[in-house]
Order: C-alpha cells, then structure tokens, then sequence
C-alpha cells in the first residue's frame, strides 16, 4: 500500500517536472519570438531612417 502511493507520488512529481520543462521551453520560444519581432521593428525603423536621409 504505501509502495504504491509512493509510486503514484512520484508518478505525479515526474509529470509535473515534465510540464515544467514544456512551459520553460515555450516561454524560450516566445522570448526568441519576441526578439525576432524587435529586430523587424528595428530593422523597419533602421530603413526608414536611410529612405528619409536619400
């Protein structure tokens, strides 16, 4: 009995640590998102500049 609910915690704990480890990799693919999205900002802002200089 208290090897099975022992198994079941650590059952639990593995896929807790499983679904950590999914949300830490989406919150990386988000941050490069955003830094992809900053660098087109930038990149639009960087363009404008020249166009108006010509």
């Amino acid at each position: 009995m208290f090897t099975a609910e022992l198994n079941e915690l650590k059952d639990q704990v593995k896929l807790k640590d499983e679904e950590i480890s999914r949300m830490r990799q989406e919150i990386a693919n988000l941050e490069t998102l955003m830094q992809i999205e900053a660098l087109k900002t930038e990149l639009a802002n960087l363009k404008a500049a020249a166009a108006k200089r010509r």
